[in-house]
């Protein structure tokens, strides 16, 4: 019984790794601007992001929908 005992634990330090990693990756994007509604969010995210990287800030873009896009930096 000791086993799963130890492996419970295992994994409970491993997720509490795994947050402390996430928030402190989340604390290092100075901006973060979330999009939401029901219909234009893929437009208004790529119109978001092309003025972002016009006002000179490297910008990471992902949309949803029918075609699902990761917008890089260079805007590709």
């Amino acid at each position: 019984m000791w086993v799963i005992g130890a492996e419970i634990a295992a994994l409970t330090a491993y997720l509490a790794l795994e947050a402390h990693s996430h928030r402190r990756y989340l604390h290092g994007i100075p901006i973060r601007i979330h999009v939401n509604g029901t219909r234009g969010k893929s437009s208004v995210t790529r119109l978001i992001a092309a003025c972002m990287r016009a006002g000179g800030f490297r910008t990471v873009a992902k949309t949803t929908g029918t075609k699902p896009r990761l917008i890089y930096p260079d805007g590709s």
